[in-house]
């Protein structure tokens, strides 16, 4: 889905009996721990990414996927997470929808190589705010150290 704010993407997460991932959990699944630029590795280019003229269906690019599989952590839409950058993200404090603002990851189809790196993050958007560009994933947790991921744009 996109053109849903913070708020929406929080409701339907916990709907669905999931939640909105940690800007930590979102690095981890990108990959980010191995120095890699991109969720598949150190090169950009169409191949990879979805940085076309509007958001395409989930999975459009699977040569794009991260070392763990998951597909569209770069380009298509960037994701809204359930970290604050009010706080540092090493504490792992979520945002509360009222104090700070959240923080969202990933590139969309409307940025560069540069907005699509793992270490890109925005992070100057209200909660309120809906775009073409953004959209969410929720996760869930299947085991106390397990985590399922899943896409919804």
């Amino acid at each position: 889905f996109v053109l849903v704010d913070w708020f929406d993407a929080y409701s339907f997460a916990k709907w669905a009996g999931k939640r909105l991932p940690t800007e930590n959990e979102w690095e981890a699944s990108a990959g980010s721990g191995d120095g890699r630029d991109y969720p598949w590795g150190n090169s950009f280019g169409p191949k990879w990414a979805n940085t076309g003229d509007f958001p395409l269906k989930v999975g459009s690019y699977p040569d794009g996927a991260s070392l763990l599989g998951i597909l569209d952590l770069a380009g298509n839409v960037a994701e809204w997470t359930n970290s604050s950058y009010e706080t540092d993200p090493q504490e792992g404090k979520p945002f509360d929808g009222r104090h700070g603002q959240p923080i969202i990851r990933g590139g969309s189809w409307d940025d560069d190589s540069r907005g699509c790196r793992i270490s890109a993050r925005d992070v100057h958007r209200s909660a309120y705010y809906r775009s073409t560009t953004v959209g969410f994933r929720c996760v869930a947790d299947s085991a106390p150290s397990k985590l399922v991921v899943g896409r919804f744009n």
